[in-house]
């Protein structure tokens, strides 16, 4: 369980409400805005808030998410956990995501990011602990009102507190400043989960609506008043090219052309409308040096993976198991040799494009003293560095607004195409400038799930029992993959060691006779290992 060192609760009055924030670190004052849209806690030291509950005069219950939603289901997850323990109306219950702010970090990570599948996981206990808090201070905040023992008050489950004995009922909005006033309890009691309502049970999504009647605003729907629209010409190569001219004044004559500007990527037109500005990049004359990319492409990426795996010199031979004996190839194939039955497959996995239903965009807006960026983005904490990087202002003049995410699948974990709505809205001062990939600029400007080649080889008997078996893979290692310019280079290769290992021998039940068998793998295989044992680690950090 987490402890009471990293999950502290704050309430405060916002505006006759009550807030129950989650934080990591001593609690400081809180400043919360208005009503009607609160704004996130800001820490005036070093907490750091990586979450809040708010329940307003009104009954509403307002989870400020840091989370990215990309259809994952996290600002439909996340907000149940809340009204669980809380017993709340879920028709009653509303998610906001907060803009990009250093008070929202995750509270283990230290950063406000949304990835590798983490969100439930990190925020379950901490959001169940938010919402018994703000319960059993409502319930204390009633009895106190009624002169009765907090211990004959309930909460049925629609926002209400109940004292059956005398009739008497409150809502929570009626009662949220008076729990305001109220020290939250050191050790909220939690729901037994053979008493759940909302959690694991099939209940509408309540986003649902919004995505199908087109309200729910996603990066391409951002709009800003007097917006220009950019579109990108550059290299089809992945990476390594190198621009060498562009005919600038031609492509301003097109219709709706504003500006062409040079960005470290390519060329970027700027027009009155996406369309103009597409076309006018498709007509750009632009010329490109792609010799430092050798001519490497796909399929010469896979014949040199087939290439290694017969490559007796790059193969890192592992163990049987943990702490086992080294890999004996000879006596492993010597056993596949003999086997009356043998196998010999060879599997390929090619580079994968993400293909994310929403193409990449961001919206950008630089002024002298201010940038502001409206971005689907799974990394708000880098987009922010990133803002101040391109423009040289101070971090805490770049706002990000994230908003809702079209597919992600660890693509817009990537900074790019957020990078480059920043820098050319740099060379615009004061105009806000959307840029939108292409479906085909999204595919090939890819940062590719990386390509893998696994041969194996078996042996068994005519019982079919496994006898031998002889595995290699080869590929790129997914993060030496990603950081780029190694994409195309002959260097970015890192051959993996064969996947099944080493020998021992087992007395067969019968005859007593010694056979060689061979048993799969029980290592660090492939990276992936080594990654699933970190995340039980990490796991355990939770659960402890």
């Amino acid at each position: 369980m987490i402890s009471r060192r990293d999950f502290l609760q704050v309430s405060v009055a916002s505006a006759g409400g009550l807030l129950v924030a989650c934080q990591s670190a001593p609690p400081q004052a809180m400043a919360p805005a208005g009503n009607a849209v609160p704004a996130p806690p800001k820490p005036t030291g070093p907490a750091h808030f990586g979450i809040y509950v708010e329940i307003t005069p009104d009954d509403r219950v307002i989870l400020a998410c840091p989370q990215s939603e990309m259809g994952q289901g996290v600002h439909d997850g996340l907000p149940k956990i809340v009204a669980e323990e809380l017993d709340a109306d879920w028709s009653r219950v509303e998610v906001r995501l907060p803009w990009a702010d250093d008070a929202f970090v995750n509270p283990i990570t230290k950063r406000h990011r949304t990835a590798n599948s983490e969100s439930t996981m990190v925020y379950y206990d901490l959001l169940r602990k938010a919402g018994a808090t703000a319960r059993e201070m409502l319930v204390a905040a009633a009895a106190a009102a009624w002169s009765v023992p907090a211990t004959e008050c309930t909460t049925p489950g629609d926002s209400r507190v109940v004292h059956t004995a005398s009739g008497r009922s409150a809502r929570y909005g009626e009662l949220a400043a008076a729990a305001a006033s109220l020290p939250p309890p050191a050790t909220p009691r939690l729901k037994d989960p053979a008493s759940f309502r909302l959690i694991g049970r099939a209940t509408p999504r309540k986003d649902t609506p919004s995505k199908v009647d087109g309200s729910a605003v996603y990066g391409i729907d951002v709009k800003q008043p007097g917006m220009l629209y950019a579109a990108l010409r550059r290299s089809p190569a992945v990476a390594g090219s190198k621009l060498l001219g562009f005919d600038r004044d031609a492509a301003l004559k097109l219709p709706g052309v504003v500006e062409v500007l040079q960005v470290p990527d390519g060329i970027a037109v700027v027009a009155k409308s996406t369309w103009q500005a597409r076309k006018a990049a498709e007509a750009l004359e632009a010329r490109f040096d792609d010799s430092a990319t050798g001519g490497l492409d796909s399929e010469a990426i896979r014949k040199r993976m087939l290439a290694a795996l017969d490559d007796d010199a790059k193969a890192l031979p592992g163990r049987a198991a943990f702490g086992g004996a080294p890999y004996d190839k000879a006596a492993t194939l010597a056993a596949i040799g003999g086997a009356p039955v043998k196998h010999d497959w060879t599997y390929e996995v090619p580079f994968l494009a993400h293909a994310a239903m929403e193409p990449l965009v961001a919206t950008a807006l630089v002024t002298a003293d201010r940038c502001e960026v409206w971005a689907p983005t799974q990394q708000p904490d880098r987009t922010r560095d990133t803002m101040a990087q391109v423009t040289g202002l101070p971090r805490e003049k770049c706002q990000l607004n994230v908003t809702l995410l079209g597919g992600g699948f660890g693509r817009k974990w990537e900074l790019d195409f957020a990078r480059q709505a920043i820098e050319i809205a740099n060379q615009l001062k004061g105009r806000p400038v959307k840029l939108t990939w292409t479906r085909e600029q999204d595919f090939q400007h890819d940062f590719y799930r990386p390509a893998h080649i696994v041969r194996t080889r078996v042996g068994l008997g005519r019982d079919g029992a496994l006898l031998g078996m002889h595995t290699r893979t080869t590929g790129i290692g997914m993060w030496k993959f990603q950081r780029r310019p190694a994409v195309p280079g002959a260097t970015a290769f890192r051959f993996f060691p064969p996947g099944v290992r080493a020998s021992a021998a087992r007395r067969h039940p019968r005859s007593g006779e010694r056979r060689g068998r061979r048993r799969p793998n029980q290592g660090n295989c492939t990276p992936w290992r080594a990654v699933r044992a970190a995340r039980r680690r990490f796991q355990s950090r939770l659960c402890a």
